[in-house]
């Protein structure tokens, strides 16, 4: 028997109903028509921590429902008015309630748990990592003159060898912090009306959690398995740059495939495209493509990075960013989202979803042209 933890219907989360607040009651509780008379699900248990940070705090105060003050809705305006064209589902103007009309928690869908299945992810997540640090590299002997190319199977991959940029490989570890940081904001700021910490965790935390331990547990075991030397290896001694994530007689120096940058870059941004897509159905494709297009830019961004490093080959790259996509949107899909009225979101369809691709690919293709300016 799994216990399936279901957003708004109470379902696996303690929730007492109550009689709903009138319409404009500023109680903060919003009430949910379920085929009967007008209740609120009241969470019981699930009070903030008190050792949550001051920042998911502040957020989750700007994540409440729209006061009908008319000074916060004027300060609201501005923001609104900007954001609106491009992510109209991000936006709730305010407006006078209608007698008799049910109030709404949110214009979100949110998705279902299971314990049983999301453990297993959770802990095969865990296990690969783990299983990966175990595992031995095999290294090799790097004579003076580096190693010979001509071992190199691909040509785009030899191509990328000589002059490693320095630079690019600082920028690339604060360019994947920067993409890793923003599929939890974005999901924090595009779910308000959600309360109960149990809800507001689900996307930002939950599932993409499980997407980032499933993409590195991935890499982290094939890369002691396939133990192919980085690209600066088979550069001469005196043209190999000397900082430390050069030096050739390192077990670093041998784990260039599949590459950990590009697989957690690209989990990120599938994962925020695909968790628009479910969460906002509604959002339209204008919407869904900025969100998949920003995300493959920054993926695109990072991913090249290393390569003008020449801590990747391309062919690492590649492999990494297929790993990273395949897990951002598998976790998703592997979930139920359901809206606050108790409907279940309706899966996209075709034409959202080659939209999507195509916005995912663009912006990829754009961040990659902008690294190559940059560096």
């Amino acid at each position: 028997m799994s216990l399936i933890l279901s957003p708004y219907s109470g379902s696996g989360e303690a929730y007492a109903p109550r009689q709903a607040s009138p319409i404009g009651d500023n109680s903060g509780v919003t009430g949910v028509t379920l085929g009967g008379p007008k209740v609120s699900l009241t969470p019981m248990h699930h009070a903030l921590p008190r050792l949550f940070s001051a920042t998911l705090i502040a957020a989750a105060t700007l994540l409440g429902r729209a006061e009908p003050a008319c000074a916060q809705a004027a300060s609201r305006a501005p923001v609104a008015a900007i954001v609106a064209p491009l992510f109209p589902s991000w936006v709730q103007l305010p407006r006078s309630p209608v007698r008799g009309e049910s109030a709404r928690a949110s214009s979100v869908a949110l998705p279902q748990l299971n314990w049983w299945s999301d453990g297993i992810l959770g802990a095969a997540g865990l296990a690969g990592n783990a299983i990966g640090l175990t595992l031995s590299v095999t290294e090799q002997a790097v004579p003076e003159g580096g190693l010979d190319p001509s071992g190199i199977n691909w040509g785009i991959d030899r191509d990328i060898i000589g002059d490693p940029s320095t630079s690019a490989e600082k920028a690339s570890d604060v360019a994947v912090a920067i993409t890793l940081a923003g599929p939890p904001v974005l999901a924090l700021l595009t779910q308000p009306g959600v309360h109960g910490f149990g809800n507001v965790v689900r996307r930002p935390f939950v599932l993409y959690g499980e997407s980032l331990l499933l993409a590195h547990a991935i890499t982290q075991v094939l890369k002691p398995a396939i133990a192919r030397p980085r690209p600066f290896t088979y550069l001469p001694a005196g043209e190999r740059p000397t900082a430390k994530g050069y030096d050739v007689s390192t077990e670093h120096a041998f784990l260039s495939m599949p590459s950990g940058h590009a697989a957690s870059s690209f989990a990120a941004a599938s994962y925020a495209a695909t968790d628009n897509l479910l969460s906002h159905p509604d959002g339209g494709s204008t919407e869904h493509v900025a969100v998949a297009a920003i995300g493959g830019l920054f993926a695109g961004f990072t991913s090249n990075l290393r390569i003008l490093a020449e801590q990747h080959f391309p062919s690492d790259a590649l492999v990494g960013g297929l790993i990273g996509t395949a897990s951002g949107v598998s976790i998703p899909l592997l979930h139920g989202y359901v809206f606050p009225r108790g409907g279940r979101a309706p899966h996209p369809g075709g034409h959202e979803w080659l939209v999507t691709t195509v916005g995912y690919l663009l912006g990829t293709g754009a961040g990659i042209g902008l690294s190559s300016l940059a560096y």
